[in-house]
């Protein structure tokens, strides 16, 4: 298979190969270690991540959103059509991914909301991924603060619904 995947992608076997190994290492069942290598290397060939860097962001990506091992193209599709309407690159939309889409998930934002909102302030500031990503976190995780609930809601803005659950 890696043989295959290797001349199908123009990457050499031993990569495909670790690429694999990296992803077997992750407990995945034989099609998706398929799937999802398969999904790296277009990485690989169409970004500006390297195997390593898209099996990261990916699998942080599948992890924090909910997505499944089998529709992990639909990431690397999001990152590529964000990136090439915005000035922000999939590596850096994979860095915060990885440091900020865990805080996100848990504010109520989707997969989607988050890439673009990573783009809009990448854009705006020129910061690494891991920045963007680091500043998402801090933003959802202040917006759920007790003092900001607090404060928010002496102004008319309701955070909460009657449940105690957050609005996304």
């Amino acid at each position: 298979e890696a043989k295959q995947m290797g001349k199908e992608f123009g990457q050499p076997m031993t990569e495909v190969a670790s690429a694999m190994e990296a992803v077997a290492m992750q407990g995945k069942k034989q099609a998706d270690v398929v799937s999802l290598t398969r999904t790296v290397m277009t990485a690989a060939n169409i970004t500006n991540l390297d195997s390593t860097e898209a099996i990261d962001g990916i699998t942080a990506a599948q992890r924090q959103f909910g997505i499944a091992t089998s529709s992990s193209m639909r990431i690397l599709d999001s990152w590529n059509e964000v990136s090439k309407h915005s000035g922000v690159s999939a590596k850096s939309l994979a860095e915060a991914t990885i440091t900020g889409g865990m805080a996100a998930r848990a504010a109520g934002m989707n997969f989607d909301d988050f890439n673009a909102m990573v783009a809009t302030i990448g854009e705006t500031t020129k910061q690494t991924g891991t920045q963007v990503g680091t500043a998402v976190k801090m933003m959802t995780d202040n917006v759920r603060s007790a003092d900001t609930i607090e404060a928010l809601q002496q102004v008319g803005v309701l955070t909460v619904d009657n449940s105690g659950r957050f609005k996304s």
